[in-house]
C-alpha cells in the first residue's frame, strides 16, 4: 500500500483568514500575498515533510495571474520548497489530486463544503477540518478535526493518527 498524501489547504489554514476583510477585499492585489502566516499550521507540515510524509498545499484561486503568482510567493516566503496544486475557486479538490492503488488522501481545510466534496470520492479521500477560530460557526462537519489552539506535537500526532487507520 502507497504512503498516503497529506494536502494542506492555503486560506484560513497555513495563512490566516482576515476577519476584519470583505469578501470584496480578495479579489484586491496584495490581498493574498500579505496574509499573516498560521506559524503551527506551518510547523506541522514541515514536521511531516521532514518525517518523509508526502505533503503537498492544494489550494484554490481566482482566474487571473496575479493570484496565483501571490500565492506562490507567499509559499516560498513562509513555507519553502513543498509541491502546491492550485485550481480554480468552487472546483473540487479531489479533481486535482492523482492516487495509486490503495493510496490515501488526507486533506486539511476550514471550509466544510470543501471537505464534503472530498470526502464524497471515497473511502480513500479523508478530510479534517481546521477550527481556526473564526469558522465552524454552524457546527456541520462531524469528521476530524484540528484545532487552533492545538501544538505542532499534537497536530502532527493527530493527522498521523488519521493516516494509519
Amino acid at each position: 500500500m502507497a504512503d498516503p498524501i497529506v494536502f494542506f489547504d492555503m486560506d484560513g489554514v497555513l495563512a490566516k483568514w482576515d476577519t476584519e476583510s470583505a469578501v470584496e477585499d480578495t479579489f484586491l492585489p496584495g490581498y493574498f500575498l500579505n496574509r499573516e502566516p498560521d506559524q503551527v499550521m506551518i510547523n506541522s507540515l514541515r514536521t511531516l515533510l521532514s518525517q518523509r510524509y508526502d505533503v503537498r498545499v492544494l489550494s484554490a484561486v481566482y482566474p487571473g495571474l496575479i493570484y496565483r503568482a501571490e500565492k506562490e510567493e507567499w509559499l516560498k516566503k513562509y513555507v519553502g520548497n513543498v509541491q502546491a496544486i492550485f485550481l480554480p475557486c468552487g472546483d473540487s479538490k479531489a479533481h486535482y489530486v492523482t492516487l495509486a492503488a490503495g493510496q490515501k488522501a488526507i486533506l486539511i481545510d476550514d471550509y466544510t463544503r470543501n471537505l464534503v466534496m472530498w470526502e464524497c470520492e471515497g473511502a480513500e479521500y479523508i478530510g479534517i477540518k481546521y477550527l481556526n477560530g473564526v469558522n465552524n460557526t454552524r457546527g456541520t462537519w462531524s469528521g476530524f478535526r484540528i484545532a487552533y489552539q492545538m501544538d505542532v506535537p499534537h497536530v502532527v500526532k493527530t493527522i498521523e493518527a488519521i493516516a494509519n487507520l
